[in-house]
């Protein structure tokens, strides 16, 4: 869920300030304690999660899946880069179970994760993985690296706000297709600007 007025902590991934407290992380989404993660699918694309002959895209929040199936797109949401995981009885890390009622096998897959795919080394580990967990599944993996449009990073769903359409994203996915993304090292830039 998100919250109106999100909580926030201190986040110890990061070094103390001066005044040796920790910078401050705002929690936008939470969940009750122990639900675990799930795939977020929308009710209407029950049968599409069976056809592999058709599209499906994965993205890292709910009203991003939604902005996509609004436009015709069968997507999923996990929640958070690292969403497609989740902890097991044994508190291991593991890919979730979910994923066994969505048909993979020779799948185009594309992976539309917010901008800071292309900066963001912790959000470029979870797409390489999460691709390289697609492909063992059968999948035809696309990672799709967002442009970045104005200031901070963007989501698919500030893609279509800036008056991007559909069809601009079938032209950035026949791109990625063509030529896929080097996932590794921080600071590579790619000029989708004009596509």
């Amino acid at each position: 869920m998100r919250p109106d007025n999100p909580r926030s902590i201190d986040n110890k991934q990061k070094k103390k300030l001066a005044d040796r407290t920790y910078p401050q992380k705002v929690l936008k989404y939470e969940a009750v304690k122990g639900s675990g993660n799930v795939l977020d699918c929308h009710p209407v694309l029950n049968g599409e999660l069976q056809d592999p002959g058709q599209l499906l895209i994965f993205t890292e929040g709910a009203k991003k899946a939604d902005s996509l199936i609004s436009r015709g797109y069968a997507a999923i949401n996990v929640n958070g880069v690292w969403g497609w995981r989740g902890t097991n009885a044994k508190q291991g890390k593991a890919a979730l179970s979910d994923f066994d009622s969505v048909s993979l096998n020779g799948r185009r897959v594309a992976l539309v994760f917010d901008s800071d795919s292309r900066t963001n080394d912790h959000v470029k580990e979870a797409l390489r993985r999460f691709k390289r967990f697609l492909e063992q599944r059968g999948a035809q993996v696309i990672p799709v690296l967002l442009p970045m449009l104005g200031e901070g990073k963007t989501g698919i769903d500030d893609f279509f706000v800036s008056g991007k359409t559909a069809r601009d994203l079938d032209d950035l996915i026949a791109y990625f297709e063509t030529f896929t993304p080097d996932l590794g090292g921080a600071g590579r830039k790619w000029d989708t600007e004009s596509i």
